[in-house]
């Protein structure tokens, strides 16, 4: 953590993820992640924040290359999905937590 807090909130921020969340939700939660009041709550990301380039061959085919990686703040890269601070898998998990999270 880089000790940045986000300005718009004054607690902490709780950001959802799972298995679905890819590109630039991706994109969006690297960059959350290095404010210290963001706790990801989930499941492991899609792994698909990369930036890619499309060509097409002379046989009509589109190829598409992974040119890069997203990376953090800490130069951090995530090709296999994000880990989120605190895996949980039903609803009744992620909103006990937050429930408990907003007393303290």
């Amino acid at each position: 953590m880089l000790g940045l807090r986000c300005p718009l909130f004054a607690d902490d921020l709780h950001v959802l993820i799972n298995h679905r969340t890819s590109s630039a939700g991706e994109a969006t939660l690297i960059t959350l992640k290095s404010l210290s009041n963001v706790k990801v709550l989930g499941k492991k990301t899609m792994g698909a924040a990369t930036m890619n380039t499309n060509t097409k061959l002379s046989n009509g085919d589109m190829l598409n290359l992974t040119a890069g990686y997203m990376m953090d703040a800490k130069k951090n890269i995530y090709p296999y999905g994000i880990e989120p601070d605190y895996e949980l898998c039903t609803e009744d998990e992620i909103l006990n937590f937050i429930k408990s999270d907003i007393k303290e």
